[in-house]
């Protein structure tokens, strides 16, 4: 098969798991989620919690992607438990990237999560 000089289509995405130094931008993705599905953004004091909660407290966890430095999407995750199979079981919250870069494939499934069907 011959090599081809095109860099890998998610050149230059990094993936990884948010630290404290992230919680504001994780914040700003939470929102721009919210504004994007139409619904009311987090307050101020739920913005205080939500860092607080994934970042202190630990009740749920990030990861997210970055692009040239700055953060272009997002994966929000926890721990349950599901009595039916007896086991722990992991919840994927939201999933989301900004429009701006419309994350491909591979970078999506790397989040956690399958690509729509376009991007297939």
């Amino acid at each position: 098969m011959p090599s081809s000089s095109k860099p890998p289509r998610n050149a230059g995405v990094i993936v990884r798991k948010a630290t404290r130094a992230d919680a504001n931008a994780v914040v700003d993705l939470i929102i721009g989620l919210a504004q994007f599905e139409r619904l009311e953004p987090p307050d101020p004091k739920a913005k205080e919690r939500l860092a607080k909660d994934i970042f202190d407290k630990k009740l749920a966890r990030v990861i997210v992607a970055s692009i040239g430095g700055k953060l272009a999407g997002y994966a929000l995750y926890f721990y349950t438990y599901s009595s039916f199979l007896a086991r722990p079981t992991l919840y994927l919250e939201d999933i989301d990237d900004l429009r701006l870069y419309r994350l491909n494939r591979d970078s999506i499934r790397a989040l956690g999560g399958q690509p729509s069907k376009k991007q297939r």
